[in-house]
């Protein structure tokens, strides 16, 4: 279990002073500020450039402890390392992955990218020294992340302002864009695993969401994470996006401390300031190939367990996560025999509400023992079928189906 030192996480008058930065600060003064501060200190930063997305390529448009000629040198946005970054919003390098442009740029041993922005409008690449343990890795990445979180809450800010100025066809397209995002970052597709019929569904109501899911291969497990942002603004889109990263990030830690992280991450960014207090529910299941599951569940929807034995609910969850700081999350068991289903689902299916009448648990496990014998797609898509009929959309909704096939 990795143990997080305050020192890896941004000061509140770094973060005050990184909130209140306007675009110019950002794209003329982060990098300085970043040198000068705790956080700098704490990565070992030796240099560092800032790329700007320009139209379909990302340009150097700042840099320090570097030679100016470098500024302008540009990438395509379609670059393997901009791909990486949009899908992991943090990616550690060494030396043999610069990009060819970087080779004469003297960079150091190790260096880091970032995403800046919610659609990754900046990059930011700091140059780290030496040799990076696993564990300096981790706790770094606490503090790349506070770095992402803090510049794109700033940023975030700042569209509002512009936004202003913006006409309502020209919102729409941004919104627009920001949700593809959120599409981006989902599951597309059935995940390949020891013959079993994996499939999931999101459907937001607006363009905006929060609610998540995804499938991660590692060590011959598949991870299964599912969440819920309270929340459908771009805050909670953003936080939406930070556990994406989170999640990948740590597909290697067992499941109990990639909780608390998660945990630990939200109640350390959670804002007074906020009207709304930003909790999450959450659940992470790790599956072998002999049908054998762990699970975390943080405040989430239980899992339904659907068998020939008849439904089964799987009552036992912890504290959901941005709630408290000192909480352990406890790991439950279970085993999926031939033909059984394990349903995961977000709030959104449940509370469908219809004068007065919640589409409720009883119907949702009365429908998946209907179609069980059916191939997951199939069972999830007539729970919608069955919860459209019953409801218009009026809340994201999410359902994830594992069944063992053999």
């Amino acid at each position: 279990m990795i143990k997080i030192s305050n020192r890896y996480i941004l000061s509140d008058k770094t973060k005050k002073t990184i909130s209140g930065f306007d675009r110019e600060a950002i794209e003329n003064g982060l990098l300085e500020f970043i040198s000068q501060s705790q956080s700098g200190r704490v990565l070992g930063m030796k240099s560092g450039r800032l790329w700007k997305k320009l139209e379909n390529k990302y340009r150097i448009i700042d840099t320090h402890g570097m030679d100016n000629s470098i500024m302008g040198l540009s990438i395509p946005e379609d670059h393997e390392h901009v791909r990486n970054v949009k899908s992991y919003q943090i990616v550690f390098n060494t030396k043999k992955d610069r990009m060819d442009i970087e080779k004469d740029l003297n960079v150091g041993k190790n260096y880091v990218e970032i995403s800046l922005g919610l659609n990754t409008e900046y990059i930011l690449a700091l140059d780290l020294p030496g040799t990076i343990s696993k564990k300096t890795r981790a706790m770094r990445y606490i503090t790349c992340n506070d770095i992402s979180r803090n510049v794109s809450l700033a940023l975030a800010k700042l569209g509002e302002t512009e936004k202003l100025k913006m006409d309502q066809g020209k919102l729409k397209v941004l919104i627009k864009g920001a949700g593809e995002l959120q599409n981006s970052i989902l599951p597309h597709g059935h995940p390949d695993f020891y013959g079993f019929d994996v499939y999931g569904i999101n459907k937001r109501a607006h363009d905006l969401g929060g609610d998540y899911y995804d499938f991660i291969t590692h060590n011959n497990k598949l991870r299964v994470a599912i969440a819920d942002v309270a929340g459908k603004d771009p805050t909670s889109s953003i936080l939406m996006t930070a556990i994406h990263a989170g999640v990948s990030m740590g597909k290697a830690e067992d499941l109990e401390s990639m909780m608390k992280i998660l945990n630990l991450y939200l109640n350390d960014h959670s804002n007074p300031e906020d009207s709304v207090r930003r909790f999450v529910t959450a659940l992470l299941l790790d599956l072998n190939k002999e049908g054998g599951f762990e699970f975390v569940n943080a405040g989430h929807e239980y899992p339904i367990l659907i068998s020939d034995d008849g439904p089964i609910e799987l009552k036992e969850n912890d504290v959901l996560l941005g709630f408290v700081t000192d909480v352990s999350y406890m790991k439950r068991y279970g085993n999926l025999r031939k033909d059984d289903v394990l349903l995961l689902y977000t709030d959104g299916i449940t509370e469908a509400a219809r004068d007065g009448i919640h589409f409720g648990v009883d119907r949702l496990k009365e429908i998946a023992m209907d179609h069980r014998k059916k191939p997951s797609e199939v069972i999830v898509k007539n729970i919608f079928k069955e919860l459209e009929d019953f409801q218009d959309l009026e809340d994201d909704r999410t359902i994830v189906s594992i069944k063992k096939e053999i």
